[in-house]
């Protein structure tokens, strides 16, 4: 699968990740307002490279990513218990 497939599939979860690394970048570390709009897409391809890198490992061993797994969790336990066609 293409690397850039993988961030496909975990689209919610890298969304979040991102949001986590940009937050700590520029709240938590006070970078925050030190950087001109040039200056900002230096941080553009290591955040890129950072949601590639963990998307291709974790799909390596699950089938989607930790937020689409938990949304999907909660969805299905929302639903409540179905009746199959084959148990009438």
């Amino acid at each position: 699968m293409l690397a850039i497939a993988c961030v496909g599939r975990m689209a919610l979860t890298n969304y979040l990740l991102q949001t986590l690394i940009c937050t700590t970048l520029f709240y938590h570390l006070g970078l925050f307002m030190q950087f001109d709009r040039l200056e900002l897409l230096a941080f553009v391809i290591p955040v890129w490279l950072a949601n590639i890198f963990f998307s291709v490992i974790w799909l390596r061993y699950f089938r989607q990513g930790p937020v689409e797994w938990l949304w999907r969790q909660l969805t299905l336990r929302a639903a409540g218990p179905t009746i199959s066609k084959t148990s009438r």
